[in-house]
């Protein structure tokens, strides 16, 4: 028989309506996701051992228990490659299905032009409720500077107050682009099913929970990587007529923004710095039961999940300043902030209090870094931090 080939492999997602419950039999309404090669997932079932006392040294049969499996997905981070310009929505871009699986909110906001009056941190538009607090927005800086990204802090009326001054004050008219702001939710969030083929070998799997979630591959050099970690809950190999072509377009085509030309600032002051990490930091657990998902799925224990824990937190590495021991040794909390640039497929991070658990110095090409460890703290009634594709 003829070998299988393990490069043709493609992975498509779909966010439940029903937890452990196919959104599509037929494929049609799963999004292909361009993976990372070192992607994995592996189907698994219990075995459940039956060790007895039988007068010989032996081992009698054993039986088998729950459907369960972990799946490994890394994804380009980037935007849908479609500004949300003037009265354009946002568009969900790629990595969507997984965002509001790890996140469980997500606001799109609309674009809007400059209007007359704006400052070089205060931008008019036309209508404010197009945008919401933390959402990051492409503002046209005109030919020198192109479209910046910053960040929203407060809304009064259709005045956008930003968190930090543009580098020239925009023209009346010109383009605001919005975009898709994810924040986390306390409850409520969906699970996912997953369709996973290595060449025609197909398996589905569904009631799928995360288990970590991490932005990493941020380096003056890189593209940003959302890497997925996930449990199974049940899985099945019936095949899907309807599925998706797997040749890169639209969404998928869109080519991820290398992390060059991308500001950092803390406190609302740039600074330079060539590493950085995100740890979503989310904790789910499986609401597991005896009866699971009833006599129709005989195989699984879950009923559900549940967000039981959030610590986000993460990990940046900027030039040497005496300020970042002094902010330590004060347990000062400091906004941090970090965007690429450009338009469709940009995306941003917008931590409002976070403080530093121990700086380390570096040795970077030779020179003096500090690797600065962080900890996102609670901001009231605001999120804690939002992550933004655009």
């Amino acid at each position: 028989m003829a070998a299988k080939n393990w490069i043709l492999s493609r992975v498509y997602a779909a966010l439940e309506s029903v937890f452990g419950t196919d959104p599509d039999s037929t494929g049609a309404a799963y999004k292909f996701l361009k993976v990372l090669p070192d992607s994995t997932w592996q189907p698994t079932m219990d075995v459940i051992p039956r060790p007895a006392l039988i007068n010989d040294m032996t081992r009698l049969p054993h039986v088998m228990g729950s459907k369960s499996g972990k799946l490994s997905l890394k994804v380009e981070l980037k935007g849908s490659a479609t500004a949300a310009s003037n009265g354009v929505a946002a568009i969900a871009a790629e990595a969507d299905g997984l965002l509001q699986a790890i996140m469980g909110t997500v606001v799109r906001g609309t674009g809007d032009l400059v209007q007359a009056g704006s400052t070089t941190t205060v931008i008019n538009v036309v209508t404010g409720a197009s945008f919401s607090k933390y959402m990051m927005v492409m503002i046209d800086c005109g030919a020198t500077y192109g479209f910046v990204p910053r960040f929203i802090t407060s809304i009064s009326s259709n005045a956008l107050t930003l968190d930090r001054a543009l580098p020239a004050t925009p023209g009346t008219g010109v383009a605001i682009h919005a975009s898709s702001k994810y924040t986390r939710a306390n409850t409520g969030h969906q699970s996912l099913a997953i369709a996973a083929y290595r060449d025609d070998i197909l398996y589905t799997f569904l009631g799928c929970k995360v288990d970590s979630a991490k932005l990493s591959g941020i380096s003056a050099r890189g593209t940003a990587i959302l890497d997925v970690q996930l449990s199974v809950t049940d899985w099945n190999t019936t095949a899907k007529g309807s599925i998706p072509s797997a040749v890169p377009s639209g969404i998928t085509n869109a080519k991820a923004p290398v992390v060059k030309g991308s500001c950092f600032a803390i406190g609302g002051t740039e600074e330079y710095a060539h590493t950085l990490e995100f740890d979503f930091g989310t904790k789910f657990e499986f609401q597991d039961s005896t009866c699971g998902l009833g006599p129709a799925v005989p195989d699984s224990t879950n009923t559900g999940q549940q967000l039981t824990a959030a610590e986000p937190k993460g990990s940046v590495s900027p030039y040497y300043a005496s300020s970042h021991l002094t902010d330590h040794i004060a347990a000062t909390e400091r906004s941090l902030m970090f965007a690429t640039p450009g338009t469709g497929v940009a995306w941003g991070i917008y931590v409002p209090k976070a403080q530093w658990t121990g700086p380390e110095f570096e040795d970077h090409n030779g020179m003096v870094t500090e690797k600065m460890p962080f900890m996102v703290n609670d901001n009231g009634t605001d999120p804690e931090y939002a992550l933004c594709v655009c």
